[in-house]
């Protein structure tokens, strides 16, 4: 059976909307992967889909602690650096391509606690 997930983002600065925007994804698979995960600051743990998701479809993070921030990206960091920032008490939303199977995250300032999941496309 497919998941249905709906995506709805909104960015405004107290005074102006600047865009709105709701989505829904019907998935074809029926295969997710739930995890809390703890990351360390100074070194880099790596976060391996369950091999049931077949091809990696949306994900989604949470930084679960009050301070500090985590970074992130889709190859280890020894390959390249970590272009993305999640920020404590802050959500992400995004589509992999199929291929990926993991992604790559450091703590900053000090560990972070991150919930994160992942549906098959």
């Amino acid at each position: 059976m497919a998941n249905t997930l709906t995506v709805f983002a909104n960015l405004k600065d107290g005074t102006r909307i600047y865009g709105d925007a709701s989505k829904t994804v019907i998935t074809v698979g029926d295969n997710y992967d739930v995890r809390r995960i703890a990351v360390p600051t100074g070194s880099e743990t790596t976060f391996t889909f369950i091999s049931d998701i077949g091809d990696a479809g949306q994900v989604w993070l949470r930084n679960k602690t009050t301070s500090g921030y985590i970074t992130y990206g889709f190859v280890a960091k020894a390959t390249q650096a970590h272009p993305l920032r999640l920020p404590a008490g802050e959500s992400a939303v995004f589509a992999l391509i199929e291929s990926q199977a993991s992604i790559f995250f450091e703590g900053f300032t000090a560990a972070q606690d991150v919930e994160i999941a992942v549906y098959e496309k």
